[in-house]
């Protein structure tokens, strides 16, 4: 699992998750399927309003969800997108007491 997360210049935070797995076998020239993985996600802080995009399946939020400082997704190969609201008070950091993201379930 990789994440990076990227301010823009309106202050809006972006969370950008993905699955590192290999999609495709080079050998057979096929590609292999991916299961989904469920993750979860711990901000540091309560957000207000927080987006969730599949930039594959949606153009819009597949998933909004409010008040919370955690929320679970599945992860296939593609990644995960998550639009964090402008905070005066957000807790950022690029350490990993801001964001914790671990596999959840079997």
């Amino acid at each position: 699992m990789k994440s990076l997360l990227f301010q823009k210049s309106n202050g809006v935070f972006e969370l950008i998750i993905w699955n590192n797995v290999t999609n495709w076998n080079f050998a057979a020239g096929t590609p292999i399927a991916i299961s989904p993985t469920n993750v979860g996600i711990t901000f540091g802080s309560t957000q207000g309003v927080l987006n969730v995009y599949d930039p594959i399946a949606k153009s819009g939020p597949a998933l909004t969800v409010s008040t919370t400082n955690t929320v679970t997704i599945a992860l296939k190969e593609a990644a995960g997108f998550f639009g964090l609201e402008k905070r005066e008070d957000i807790d950022v950091s690029f350490t990993n007491d801001l964001v914790r993201c671990w596999p959840v379930g079997p």
